[in-house]
């Protein structure tokens, strides 16, 4: 996925699980990102050093086949991630790094989980930073994991113990395996783009959840067997291919799915006569608004897709209509105006962009309520559709159109300006012309010349956006 020059100069892939992806391009790192995985790192190599300073573990034949078994199955999980999209993977380790933490001492399932990921580094060939966060977050997780196991029980989990305790020593153990890995790697994706990486954390985290859990119940399945045959635990390679095989089938129909209506949309432009990348530069437009406006990353990545997909309603318009470069009827105009409608209808059949529905369907309303298909008024309109709405009628003003010529960068800001407050939402408005080098000394001022409904004039003059 291509990205806007304005975005952060170093970008580096952060999995949806706890690891950091090789980046394409070998930018710079950022200061505060090597402070953070110095500590990250230093604080667990200090912790693992502490605990088997003053706790010794004792190494029996069993526990060292578990060790090599755990990281042997890290490092494999390491080496094989799910590709969610095309920088975004789901690395399925929580399975042996559960069992892990319910086997082992806390200091050595730290260890083997932190050894194994190493491993499964060199086929990444990733930076040595990576290797080192993604090895500290893995042994930071597992190992807090197993020692909430043990100050739980007191000793390694057996069967006679009550069930209550079991069953709690269990659930806190998974869900620190999970909020420690979801905390250091969130942290860092906030520190590399300089946003709060708490904010919409939890809604970014429902997805996951299910993935997680499936992988728990299978490390607690494999840990079972494996507490009298170490030998048994690398046998969970074969389960977890199947969990890897089913989650790559469904985010293989997912990737397909997208694929396939953003197709649709570059066929829409192209049908209408408008450059083949128009939409993808109105999503990019908008996810770099949305970016500065601080949203969450999850709202920032869902403004982008509704932008992409946002005219997809225009496959059933007339071939000629958008194209004429004469007036349109009343009936033609009320045609065009329902493609907003349209689109959210065909989108919202397809459960993964669901979502991008209301923003697709409220892309063309007006600040002040003279829009389309709603008469929404200011914040009313969803945000991410103001944003989409700034994004679409800066993209369509340096465009050329069969009724007009394309606009100057100088001519568009101003055009802009004269919408602010009227068309368009005046915060997104001043985010874009400070993106675009326009800012106004005087963001607060509300231009007095006032702008006419979209639906009533189309020629020069107009910010008309489809």
């Amino acid at each position: 996925m291509s990205r806007q020059t304005s975005l952060p100069a170093w970008l580096p892939t952060l999995s949806r699980r706890g690891a950091i992806a090789p980046s394409a391009a070998r930018r710079p790192v950022p200061l505060r990102l090597k402070m953070y995985i110095a500590v990250v790192a230093g604080g667990f190599t200090a912790g693992l050093v502490a605990a088997l300073a003053v706790a010794p573990p004792v190494m029996t034949p069993a526990g060292v086949e578990t060790m090599l078994g755990v990281a042997l199955l890290v490092a494999v999980a390491r080496a094989f991630p799910v590709h969610l999209a095309p920088k975004r993977k789901l690395i399925v380790d929580t399975a042996p790094s559960f069992a892990a933490a319910v086997l082992l001492p806390p200091p050595l399932a730290a260890a083997a989980a932190a050894v194994g990921m190493l491993g499964g580094e060199v086929r990444s060939r990733g930076r040595w930073f990576q290797a080192i966060f993604n090895a500290s977050v893995s042994g930071a997780r597992v190992g807090a994991a197993a020692l909430v196991c043990r100050l739980i029980t007191g000793t390694p989990l057996r069967s006679a113990q009550p069930a209550v305790v079991v069953g709690a020593a269990l659930f806190l153990g998974a869900a620190v395996l999970y909020l420690v890995n979801s905390l250091l790697v969130d942290a860092a994706a906030g520190l590399t783009l300089g946003q709060n990486p708490f904010r919409g954390w939890w809604a970014a985290q429902a997805r996951k959840l299910p993935y997680e859990a499936v992988l728990v119940l299978l490390g607690l399945f494999a840990a079972l067997p494996a507490r009298d045959e170490p030998w048994l635990l690398p046998l969970l390679l074969v389960p977890a291919a199947v969990v890897r095989h089913s989650l790559h089938d469904g985010l293989r129909e997912a990737s397909e799915t997208r694929d396939a209506l953003e197709s649709l949309a570059e066929a829409v432009d192209l049908r209408h006569q408008r450059a083949a990348d128009h939409s993808r530069r109105v999503a990019e437009l908008a996810r770099v608004i949305a970016r500065r406006l601080a949203l969450p990353s999850r709202e920032v990545e869902l403004i982008a897709d509704a932008a992409r997909l946002r005219d997809i309603g225009e496959i059933a318009l007339a071939p000629d209509l958008l194209a004429r470069a004469g007036s349109l009827t009343e009936e033609e105009r009320a045609e065009v105006w329902r493609h907003a409608a349209t689109g959210a209808q065909m989108i919202e059949r397809f459960p993964d962009f669901a979502a991008c529905a209301p923003l697709i369907r409220h892309h063309h309303e007006r600040w002040d309520g003279w829009g389309q298909p709603d008469g929404l008024t200011g914040e009313a309109i969803p945000l991410g559709a103001r944003v989409i709405a700034a994004a679409d009628t800066y993209e369509a003003m340096i465009a050329s159109r069969p009724y007009r010529e394309a606009f100057t960068t100088s001519q568009a800001a101003e055009e802009l300006r004269r919408c602010r407050g009227t068309q368009l939402d005046p915060r997104v408005v001043d985010v874009l012309l400070d993106i675009l080098g326009h800012a106004s000394p005087d963001h607060g001022a509300r231009h007095a010349e006032p702008v006419p409904p979209l639906a009533s004039v189309r020629g020069p003059h107009s910010a008309v956006h489809i």
